[in-house]
């Protein structure tokens, strides 16, 4: 489960390629991040299963914000390379986001509360993980997103609440912190369709 500093700092540079940041860093915080990821005793890995080491990188990223911006989406970006670099597929969701806020408001904390946001970013990052050649596991994770962004296009028609697709895009993108994302509802499942179709096929 190799993963070096070169990586991290490459998925940066496609982040702020396509965002229009400034590429800026302290190369002794991410190589602190890699060794934080292998640390272990006697030759035996700390974090020996792929989703925990994931969960470190994602973690010590953002909380040590080796970047002068754009951590948080370095963060995932990195992630989901470290993960399919071993045979992992990480399988995003609109919610996502908002999962990165709250891991960045809570990552201050003291040791123990550190601990167990760790233990929660690992359960999410499982959530959301299968194998690449395991389709049938892809396809329910898939399926399982699609079914919660039907179910509430189904309750916005049968209360007819038009707004909660909009405030359900707000909520899940974080509009306040990410103003500039541009989505409609329908576009969020089609795109997850639209993966279904590729991920299947492949």
């Amino acid at each position: 489960m190799e993963f070096n500093s070169n990586q991290i700092v490459l998925s940066h540079e496609i982040i702020a390629e396509s965002t229009g940041i400034k590429v800026h860093y302290n190369e002794a915080t991410i190589k602190g991040i890699i060794n934080a990821m292998n640390q272990g005793f006697g030759g035996i890995d700390l974090y020996s299963e792929a989703d925990e080491k994931a969960a470190i990188l994602f973690e010590h990223i953002i909380r040590f914000h080796p970047f002068m911006d754009g951590n948080k989406r370095t963060a995932m970006f990195s992630m989901k390379v470290f993960l399919r670099n071993n045979g992992i597929i990480f399988i995003s969701f609109p919610s996502d986001v908002r999962f990165l806020i709250s891991v960045a408001e809570n990552c201050n904390s003291n040791s123990e509360d550190i601990a167990r946001l760790t233990k929660n970013i690992k359960r999410w990052i499982s959530a959301h993980c299968a194998k690449e050649n395991d389709k049938r596991e892809i396809n329910r994770i898939i399926e399982r997103n699609i079914k919660i962004l039907e179910k509430v296009k189904g309750i916005s028609k049968s209360r007819n609440w038009s707004d909660i697709l909009s405030k359900s895009i707000t909520y899940w993108l974080v509009e306040k912190v990410y103003p500039d994302i541009d989505i409609k509802y329908d576009d969020l499942i089609m795109e997850l369709y639209e993966l279904k179709k590729s991920m299947i096929k492949s």
